[in-house]
């Protein structure tokens, strides 16, 4: 408040005695800057209330697009869940198909295996009997139908395999990966239009640019180059390092995951400790 007070006191002195003023009279000049102050007063109270409805304006349409990007986000998951359902449904009815038939695999066999121990164990019987008789007339009349090699089938490579067929697991994996892929695609369209909003004009420099980047002669473009063949030398400086590494590696090398410095791997390095 003394600022305040300090400041109106030197509006209302004379300018010559330096007296403030007993009966000061307000002239036009003045009440036109106290009209033009309270204007301006006045144009701030409605630039903050016009600011506070864009605000509340703001907030209720991003509560819109909320709810639309909730609900566009909620039939995406369930669209994948469903997808995940119905292929693990698949998947289960496929792998219980198989047991069926492979029990019935079981049963034919064991069928047919139990029919040739009957047929055995008739013959063996026979044999038995034959191995006790007198009659050699009657022995030489049964030989050749007894002695001669009964019709059996050779079981030595005959099994039922143990090992579940996983062919429908990667079909309904693969479906995933499109599904995967369809729903990725959507979201990706989505974010970019999003992220559209911010776009700025840019324009590369070719002098900054890494060597292995090729741009554009506007720079506005730019693709990943390199050597794919021939003979190349370098030469490296290290600075305040204990130790180097230097490799080459395929195309092709998986660059997930622990990465095996093998041949057999694709990757070549030779280090110095």
């Amino acid at each position: 408040m003394a600022t305040s007070s300090g400041a109106l006191n030197e509006e209302l002195q004379c300018s010559i005695c330096l007296d403030v003023f007993t009966d000061p009279v307000t002239t036009p000049f003045k009440k036109s800057e106290l009209v033009k102050k309270k204007t301006d007063v006045q144009q701030m109270i409605q630039n903050k209330i016009k600011k506070i409805q864009e605000i509340q304006h703001s907030v209720e349409l991003r509560k819109r697009n909320t709810e639309e990007e909730k609900s566009a986000r909620n039939q995406l998951f369930t669209d994948l869940i469903r997808s995940i359902e119905r292929c693990q449904s698949e998947l289960l009815k496929k792998m219980e198909e198989q047991q069926k038939a492979a029990e019935k695999q079981a049963e034919d066999l064991i069928k047919e295996l139990q029919q040739e121990i009957t047929d055995l164990k008739k013959r063996n019987s026979e044999l038995e009997q034959l191995s006790h008789t007198d009659d050699h007339l009657h022995l030489l009349q049964m030989y050749s139908s007894l002695y001669s090699r009964p019709h059996i089938k050779n079981w030595t490579e005959i099994s039922i395999d143990t090992d579940v067929n996983v062919l429908p697991l990667h079909r309904a994996l693969t479906h995933l990966k499109k599904t995967h892929k369809a729903l990725n695609k959507k979201l990706s369209k989505s974010g970019l239009g999003w992220a559209q909003k911010y776009a700025v004009d840019v324009t590369l420099d070719p002098v900054t640019a890494n060597p292995y980047l090729i741009l554009t002669d506007d720079g506005k473009q730019v693709s990943h180059g390199g050597f794919s063949s021939g003979r190349f030398y370098y030469e490296v400086q290290v600075k305040r390092k204990t130790g180097w590494s230097l490799g080459v590696a395929r195309e092709s090398i998986n660059r997930k995951g622990d990465i095996s410095p093998s041949p057999e791997d694709g990757l070549w390095s030779m280090n110095d400790t």
